[in-house]
């Protein structure tokens, strides 16, 4: 299974638009979660606290995803992270 993963990426980094559309997504992703964590906190009065919740974990869960993508993305473009 190892194998079959390493193969894949390796075929992807022959792809540069691939990666550049993964970071792209990625930071799309970043920027909605970035949108609703401040819209939570600037109208935080007028939801109730469960419905404010969700959204909250659903903008976080945003930032995770936005992480993991870009990551991927720069991992098939084979630019080393820090």
């Amino acid at each position: 299974m190892g194998t079959s993963i390493r193969d894949t990426v390796e075929k992807l980094s022959k792809e540069k638009l691939v990666g550049y559309f993964l970071i792209l997504w990625g930071a799309s992703f970043f920027f909605n979660a970035i949108s609703g964590l401040a819209y939570y906190t600037t109208y935080s009065g007028s939801y109730f606290s469960v419905q404010m919740a969700f959204g909250i974990l659903s903008d976080l869960t945003s930032l995770a995803i936005a992480a993991l993508l870009i990551i991927i993305g720069l991992k098939v473009l084979q630019i080393k992270i820090v």
